[in-house]
This record gives structure tokens, sequence and C-alpha cells, in this order.
């Protein structure tokens, strides 16, 4: 899959994967996410140069288990999820029990990228953790 989607960002160009990952970012279909949200991060994707991309999908191949460091973490620490990502907020929750300190927000009707879907949401998130 990971090669693929390099194979993808090479020959095919960064469209088709923008749209695979669509879903992935935003949830299904879209999920909520604003047009301007979408535009953002559209153009981060194709800002982002094609070998740093083919570099991400060798570099995601790789086993690599931080938790023990993740373990060792001695200050508060603050995971927030988007309720429309299917992965972030179970594998936050996960994190979360290896660390007392850690605990877990999960923002409503945002993807994986919460701090463009919804900044207020996002920040007021933030603050509550700081306080």
């Amino acid at each position: 899959y990971l090669d693929n989607n390099a194979n993808k960002a090479v020959f095919n160009g960064k469209q088709g994967l923008f749209l695979q990952f669509n879903d992935y970012i935003f949830g299904p279909s879209g999920g909520r996410a604003s047009l301007m949200a979408r535009a953002r991060y559209k153009s981060m994707f194709e800002g982002t140069r094609t070998d740093m991309q083919v570099a991400t999908f060798r570099t995601m191949r790789e086993d690599r288990n931080l938790r023990s460091i993740f373990e060792r973490v001695d200050v508060p620490v603050q995971l927030i999820a988007g309720e429309l990502d299917i992965f972030t907020p179970d594998m936050a929750s996960e994190v979360a029990k290896a660390n007392a300190n850690a605990r877990v927000t999960v923002l409503d009707g945002v993807g994986r990228l919460a701090p463009i879907e919804n900044p207020p949401q996002f920040s007021q998130a933030l603050d509550r953790f700081w306080t």
C-alpha cells in the first residue's frame, strides 16, 4: 500500500493521492469540513515536494514503537483527536493509557486536521489544557 502510494505520487501526480486521502483526513465523505479547510489542506498537500511524499511513505513502512519514550514523559500531555478521523481517536486513547499524565480530547465534527477544520474548537481544547 505504501509503496503503491509512493509510485502514485511520482507517476500519477498529487491529485489522485489528494482525492484518495480526502476521506482519511476529513472523515467519511469529507465529513463536515468547510470548503476553506479543504482548500487549505489541498494547498499544503500540493505544496509538499514529491520526494518528501515518497520519503514519508517509505518511513511509514518502518516499525517504530515510541511507546517506551512516551511512558517516561513526566509532564502533562494533551492528545487532541478529531471525531471523524478513522484512526486518531482510538489510537490516542490507547496511547494515553501508557502515561498517567496524558489526557485525550476528541473534537466533534472534525477529522485529522482539527486546527484547520475548526480552529476555535481546537484553541478551546488547548486553553482548557493549559489552565
